[in-house]
Parts: structure tokens; C-alpha cells; sequence
């Protein structure tokens, strides 16, 4: 099933099964595999097969084997895992017979294979050629050099697929290139050269793959219907990870591919992949650096320096990293909502929908169908078939806004749908299954509503995986300096005003409790700077927008501040309507303006 394979300088011996009795690596004549270096122990380790299962055992060594460049005592092996053993490397690979198969495949069905360690330009070794090829071989290992000069230049997959487009068409001068990438389980077919809708030898190409061994294919093997004449295709591989295969077609009869072309494109392959793999991890990194960016500039969005902010705003940045369902509590207005966009604006998902479901304000009635959806004819007036939100949410994120708001029998009826992620509409029969990330909010405390029996445990134990706390106003008093100064310069009536608080004005905003937390406060300051003629926001606009707590006191005015207060107000709402302002005062024209001069009024 599995065995031991090393790479040319490892031990001798190409590779050793694995199975049956354990097989002992070391420096001892008796070992299984002998390495002998004097940095191997004389009985190092050895791996067994178990029921299926590869393990690694280290048997007392002075120097401890690195599993894919970890270092190990004992661990499971799979398929295709880097051994190093001091100098010598081995890889965990199919059996013998598997690989003598696949082998065996790729002869039948061409003419000439090749594997890196047999290329000229890979195996360091010479040998004797005619004048002409050996003109031939200097002008390809010229070529190879510069396209070597050029991948290093490029800083893009984009860049680095055109150079290797323009190196494959000058070379083979094919009629049609393709690359095939392949990263895990997924696979991306690039057309280099020749129309789109060429159809690519597949089955070939991973016949290379597989063999891990480059292949010249006659058109007397190829696929009935193609008229190509040679196909030429290597794998790209970087050490045992398998990066993707290039395959080049020529229909030209004069054109007909050899041994030589089949050496320089198995160069060329191994001397590209590394490349691939080097801009995958850059395009990662600037991805990755995007979204560090993103995310700083998005959390400032989380106005205040207080450190019960700072810890919100490492959990939002920890949590929009995760998939898992995150709870956001808090009193109303401290801005849950906002945390909500946050988390979807700084995951994966971002580019995906996010879809806000009201609990609280959605009747009890009609909140099933508000999230399931409904089938044609599933009830009255059900004259089409409907997706409800939750299979709107489907890639992106679902919002429950206001949970503890729902009545028993609608948390009931969620229960399953948030847990498994499937669902039915109204009056189908179909289970339908959506992929979403679920956000939930909610202003009241869940656990003592739980205690009074007015929420479920077992929906509170399926939403409380990522919670996070968002504090009142009140226990963070030194935020409101900052926040009042930002909603102060984003009010729209500020905008062509140089607008600022008095030191009695800001000292009244930090000492009040704020009972509607931020929202409240946002609202007075915008109220405020909108009645205010000023330049300076006085603690007297504050209290005219009914900024005050039950039981405090109005500060006391003089009757000639009173008067300036309410003509200023009476203007205002007439618009600089001298006569209709005196009108509502009650008083004439003439008085007006007589104040209006009194008070140095415009």
C-alpha cells in the first residue's frame, strides 16, 4: 500500500515497502534502511503499519527524525510526508506496484518519458553529442537562463503566466499551451496559447502528474476526434507538492517533437514551479496585509480609548477572522449593530450579503415565513414561491438583531435552523441547506431571561459561542470627550461652520449617565449644533434639545438671556422672517428689531 521512497543521495536503494514487520532506520548493518552517517543513531527509528495507519517511532535516537520539517518522536504518516534523516530525505509514497501501474500507463501511451533526474539540464551529468545538438542544447540553456531573469521579475501569477506563455510559444511554437494549476483539491485550467475552446489533453496531463514524469504522446493515442499531431506535457512539482502540469500541442506534420523538447520542457517546468509557489504566498501576504489595513482603519469606526474599547475591539478583529457564531449583548444603543457590519466587513465574506432579520420587529405571526420563506399555494395569498431571509444569507452573514425578543415558539422553531444550517419553507417538503455565518444581538441579559423562562438554554448554548460585551456610556466616561468631537464634526450642520463645545458644555456631556448610551448622545449633539447661532456650543443648547436627566436641575438664566434665547429660536424657525418671528412672539416689528440691536442679533 505504502512505501518508502528516497531521493538519489538519500541511502541506496530506491525505496522500501512499508507493512508487515516495522521498518528499522539507522546506521547498523542490521537496520532495514542503513544511512550511514555517523549523525544517525545505529538503530534510529522506525515506522509501522497498523490497521491502514502509518507510524513513525523513534527508537532512542540522538538526533530526532523532522516530519516535514518538524522534529518528532513519534507521529502519524501520511502520503507524501517529507522524512530527513540527518543528510538522507525520504518521502512516504504509493507501493511499488501502484506506482509501477501509473508507470507502466504513461509507456503504453507515448513514445518518450522523462523524468527530472534523466533531463540534461537537471541531472548535472554529460555525455557525448554532435556539433548540431550540442549548438541546439547551448541555445536552449540560454533560453532557460533568461526565463529564469524573467520570473524573478515578476511580482504577480498574472506576470508570471504571461512570461511563461511567451517562453513556451518561442520555443515550441505550438498550436495550442495550457497550464494546469492545482492547489489541493481544486484545480484551474489556463489556456496559454491557441482559441479558449481548444479542448486540453487531460487525461494525459495527469497521467504525467501522477508518474510524476514528462511525456511526449503521438497523435496515434491521442482522443479520436483531435486532430493534434505531438503533445508534450511535464508536471510541476516542488519536492513532493504538486504544483500543476503544462502540456504544449503542435498539428504541424514538419513539426514533429523529440527527446530534446521533452528535455527542455521538463526543465522548464521544474524550474518554474518554485516561482508559482513563491507568488502564491506573496499575493497571500498582500491579502493578508489588505486586510490588516482594512481592518485597522474599519475599527476606528469604534470611537473611544478607554480600555473596555480596546478589548472590544480585539475581540471584533479576533472573531471576524472565525466562522463561528459570535453574540453581541449590550444596551440599547451602544452600537451592536455596528459590531455586526464589522464582523461581516472584516471576514471572507465581506463581498458576500449581509442580511438583517429584526426579531423584535417582525410579528410573532409572520416571522416563520419572514425567515424560511414559503411555497407557492402554502397558504392564502401565497402566490409565488418566496426564499425567506435565512436562504437569502446563503455565503454571507445572517444578523438576528434583538434575539431575546423572539417569543418561545419562534426560538423553537430557529433551533434547528441555526444549529444544522437546514431548513424547509412553509409548505414544502424539499430540505434546503445554506451555507451563512450567524451574528445575533441582543440588549437583554439572557441568562436571567432563561431564569424567568422566557428564553430557551438550549438556543442560548447554540448562539453563546464568541460573545462579545459592548459597555454603556456610563462605565466609560473618558470615550465621551472623543465621541461628542466626532459627532460634532459629522453633523451636517457643522459642515461650513467652525463649530466647538464650551468647557461647561463638555463638562456637563462627561458627568451626564446617558441612559440611551451613544445613540443618545449623537442625537443631542446633532439637536444641539441645529439650534445653536453660535460658534461655541453652550450647555444652554444642550438643555433646548432636552439633554437632561429626571431631577436635575435647568441652570438658572437672566431674563435679557432668556429673551436673546427665544428671539434666536424664533428667528430660526422663521426662516430670518423679521415680521412672521415678531408674529409668533407676540410683540410688533419695531420691537424686534430694537432687541435684535439690543442683543447684536443678525
Amino acid at each position: 500500500m505504502f512505501r518508502l521512497a528516497a531521493t538519489p543521495s538519500a541511502a541506496r536503494g530506491k525505496g522500501w515497502p512499508i507493512g508487515g514487520k516495522p521498518l528499522v532506520i539507522g546506521r547498523g548493518n542490521e537496520c532495514d534502511v542503513r544511512i550511514p552517517d555517523p549523525a544517525v543513531s545505529r538503530r534510529h527509528c522506525e515506522i509501522v503499519l497498523s490497521d491502514g495507519v502509518m507510524h513513525l517511532r523513534d527508537l532512542g535516537s540522538r538526533n530526532r527524525v523532522l516530519v516535514n520539517g518538524r522534529s518528532v518522536a513519534s507521529c502519524r504518516l501520511e502520503l507524501g510526508d517529507e522524512l530527513r534523516i540527518a543528510g538522507a530525505v525520504f518521502f512516504i509514497t504509493k507501493a511499488e506496484d501502484d506506482s509501477q501501474d501509473s508507470a507502466s500507463a504513461l509507456e503504453q501511451r507515448s513514445t518518450i518519458t522523462l523524468t527530472e533526474h534523466e533531463s540534461t539540464f537537471l541531472s548535472g551529468q554529460t555525455k557525448s553529442v554532435a556539433a548540431a545538438e550540442r549548438s541546439r542544447s547551448y541555445d536552449d540553456l540560454h533560453g532557460l537562463f533568461n526565463l529564469g531573469l524573467s520570473l524573478s521579475c515578476a511580482s504577480s501569477s498574472k506576470e508570471l503566466i504571461a512570461i511563461l506563455s511567451q517562453a513556451v510559444s518561442a520555443r515550441f511554437q505550438p498550436d495550442n499551451a495550457w497550464l494546469l494549476l492545482i492547489e489541493g483539491k481544486k484545480e484551474e485550467l489556463c489556456c496559454l496559447l491557441g482559441p479558449a475552446e481548444a479542448s486540453a489533453p487531460r487525461d494525459l496531463m495527469l497521467m504525467t502528474l501522477e508518474s510524476r514524469a514528462g511525456a511526449l504522446f503521438p497523435k496515434a493515442v491521442e482522443h479520436p476526434r483531435s486532430l493534434s499531431e505531438w503533445v508534450l506535457a511535464a508536471p510541476l512539482y516542488l519536492a513532493d507538492i504538486q504544483v500543476g502540469i503544462l502540456a504544449v500541442r503542435s498539428e504541424k506534420q514538419e513539426q514533429a517533437y523529440d527527446r530534446n523538447d521533452l528535455d527542455f520542457l521538463v526543465a522548464l517546468s521544474n524550474m518554474v514551479s518554485p516561482f508559482f509557489k513563491a507568488i502564491e504566498r506573496l499575493e497571500e501576504l498582500r491579502a493578508e496585509n489588505s486586510r490588516l489595513l482594512t481592518a485597522e482603519k474599519r475599527l476606528g469606526e469604534l470611537i473611544g480609548s478607554s480600555g473596555a474599547m480596546t478589548r472590544v475591539r480585539q475581540m471584533v478583529e479576533v472573531a471576524s477572522a472565525s466562522l463561528q457564531t459570535v453574540l453581541i449583548s449590550g444596551e440599547t444603543g451602544t452600537g451592536k449593530e455596528l459590531v455586526a457590519h464589522l464582523l461581516h466587513g472584516l471576514s471572507d465574506r465581506r463581498d458576500t450579503r449581509f442580511v438583517t432579520v429584526n426579531c423584535a420587529a417582525i410579528p410573532r405571526d409572520l416571522f416563520e415565513s419572514e425567515l424560511f420563506g414559503y411555497e407557492k399555494g402554502a397558504f392564502t395569498g401565497a402566490n409565488s414561491r418566496k426564499a425567506g431571509l435565512m436562504e437569502q444569507s446563503d455565503q454571507g452573514t445572517l444578523f438576528l438583531d434583538e434575539i431575546g425578543d423572539l417569543s418561545l415558539d419562534n426560538q423553537a422553531k430557529i433551533l434547528r435552523a441555526v444549529d444544522t444550517k437546514r431548513f424547509r419553507r412553509i409548505g414544502g417538503n424539499k430540505e434546503i441547506e445554506v451555507d451563512f455565518r450567524l451574528v445575533v444581538a441582543t440588549n437583554k441579559d439572557l441568562p436571567a431571561e432563561i431564569r424567568k423562562g422566557s428564553f430557551r438554554e438550549d438556543l442560548f448554548h447554540r448562539i453563546n459561542t464568541i460573545q462579545v460585551q459592548l459597555p454603556p456610556l456610563r462605565d466609560r466616561r473618558s470615550d465621551v470627550p472623543e465621541l461628542a468631537q466626532h459627532f460634532l464634526v459629522t453633523c451636517p450642520e457643522a459642515k461650513n461652520r467652525a463649530v466647538r463645545f464650551s468647557p461647561q458644555a463638555m463638562e456637563y456631556l462627561v458627568s451626564r449617565s446617558w441612559p440611551g448610551n451613544v445613540r443618545e448622545l449623537k442625537n443631542v449633539i446633532q439637536g444641539a449644533v441645529a439650534i445653536s447661532q453660535n460658534s461655541v456650543v453652550a450647555v444652554e443648547d444642550l438643555f433646548a434639545v432636552g439633554c437632561k436627566d429626571d431631577g436635575e436641575a435647568l441652570p438658572l438664566l437672566t431674563l435679557a438671556d432668556a429673551e436673546k434665547r427665544q428671539i434666536t429660536r424664533a428667528l430660526k424657525a422663521c426662516e430670518g422672517n423679521v415680521v412672521e418671528a415678531a408674529k409668533r412672539l407676540g410683540i410688533s416689528k419695531s420691537t424686534l428689531y430694537n432687541k435684535l440691536t439690543e442683543y447684536g442679533l443678525k
